[in-house]
């Protein structure tokens, strides 16, 4: 019987570690990529598949390269995030879209209430016209030349 020893971040592999061999899928270009040190419990490793490649223009190596480069790019931490930054970003920018929409059409959240300003009606009601989605983005977007968001 194998017991481990020591702290969470001692039993976990170390930050950067890439495993592109033996369990990653055999036909499919992949990676499984552990970028960040864990502070609490177990390392999330992400699996980083290729989907479209006709014509190899960077290495395995190269790409690994990056994927862990971009780690290390999120804006306020210096240490390396679980995934790649661009990736974060696309995630907190559609959690916003989610809730911009949410707020615009009066559809409550999990606890059953609206954000701050709601006038309780949705401007537009989806008919399925080509010119729903495009009134909403020019309704929802910004009204000031620069974004102070984060």
């Amino acid at each position: 019987e194998h017991i481990q020893q020591g702290s969470a971040s001692q039993q976990n592999v170390p930050p950067g570690t890439i495993i592109d061999v033996d369990i990653v899928h055999p036909t499919h270009t992949e990676f499984i990529i552990v970028p960040h040190k864990s502070i609490m419990g177990t390392a999330r490793p992400v699996r980083a598949t290729v989907l479209i490649d006709d014509e190899p223009r960077m290495s395995m190596d190269e790409l690994e390269g990056v994927t862990n480069a971009l780690c290390y790019a999120h804006g306020i931490v210096t240490s390396p995030i679980s995934l790649p930054a661009h990736l974060y970003a696309a995630a907190d920018l559609a959690k916003r879209g989610r809730n911009n929409f949410k707020t615009e059409q009066n559809v409550a959240d999990d606890n059953g209430s609206t954000s701050s300003g709601s006038d309780g009606k949705g401007h537009f009601t989806n008919d399925g016209s080509e010119d729903y989605f495009p009134m909403m983005s020019a309704e929802l977007a910004n009204k000031l030349k620069y974004k102070f968001w984060a």
